[in-house]
């Protein structure tokens, strides 16, 4: 089990400059990639996109390239010309403004970083260097969700033991459910001073159909089966985060039914434990890939 959360860093070199690149995820219910670099190259895009898609099923996945400077060898750097001449009518212009002043135009306008460049490296350079850097910082990334994945792993599993239990000790309040419903209808007839007219033939008719309605054993037992598919899921390496959520919504289903049928205080204190206890994992679950 994976988390959707996690970070992976990795550098590289191309052409006489230094690079990182960094991956950042949170949950999403989805695979939603951003991707951010200094060249503008759709084929390359392309490339680093399926490289992330082939490791990361979910999740919002932000992707950085940043410059880190130049290496020793340096870098030919290049002047924009568009840009340069597009400054310099905004020089004139802003000059004939201040009274023919060019220079101190020139001292106002700040001169954009991508004015001058570093030059575009090789393609073939850049997507070797780039896209070996993208496994390194995948790998990270990778780690690091593995290792916060069975952090929630153990967590789901102690929840669903503590789950478990609580659908044992329903099941043992509904078995004596018929007897409790005797008793109180007893008290009942015995308060309103009905006794000497009420057979028992219609009192166990009373009380049968009172334990019809209030019978959870069909829940019950698919309370049971659903545990049981849960704790196996919680054992794949497979992504599963979407089926942990669905099998959670079949669970809350079953127990929502038997809170509107029981009608036992103590059974309803172990059915309200019950739906917080799934409303945690509901949270966990969030989180899983």
């Amino acid at each position: 089990m994976k988390s959707m959360t996690g970070f992976g860093r990795a550098a590289f070199e191309v052409s006489g400059r230094r690079y990182r690149i960094e991956l950042r995820a949170v949950n999403s219910r989805f695979l939603d990639l951003k991707l951010r670099h200094p060249w503008n190259d759709a084929a390359l895009d392309h490339l680093v996109m399926k490289r992330l898609k082939g490791v990361l099923t979910r999740g919002r996945v932000d992707v950085g390239v940043f410059e880190e400077g130049v290496t020793a060898d340096g870098a030919a750097l290049v002047l924009d010309l568009n840009l340069a001449a597009q400054l310099a009518r905004a020089v004139e212009e802003l000059g004939e403004l201040l009274g023919g002043d060019r220079a101190a135009a020139a001292r106002l306008l700040t001169p954009p970083r991508e004015l001058l460049m570093a030059s575009a490296p090789p393609a073939d350079d850049l997507q070797r260097a780039l896209l070996t850097a993208v496994d390194h910082a995948l790998e990270a990334l990778v780690a690091m969700r593995q290792r916060e994945g069975g952090g929630l792993q153990r967590d789901l599993q102690q929840h669903l033991a503590h789950l478990e239990q609580l659908s044992v000790d329903i099941a043992a309040r509904a078995e004596v459910e018929p007897l409790r419903v005797r008793r109180r209808l007893e008290q009942r007839v015995a308060q309103l001073e009905l006794a000497k007219g009420c057979d028992d033939a219609r009192m166990a008719q009373e009380i049968a159909l009172v334990a019809e309605r209030s019978d959870v054993s069909e829940e019950l037992a698919r309370l049971t089966i659903h545990a049981g598919q849960l704790r196996q899921m919680l054992e794949s390496v497979e992504p599963i985060g979407r089926k942990l959520e669905f099998m959670l919504q079949e669970l809350n289903r079953e127990v929502n039914t038997i809170a509107s049928k029981t009608g036992d205080a103590e059974a309803g204190t172990l059915v309200v434990e019950a739906k917080a206890t799934l409303e945690k994992m509901r949270e966990q679950v969030q989180n899983v890939e």
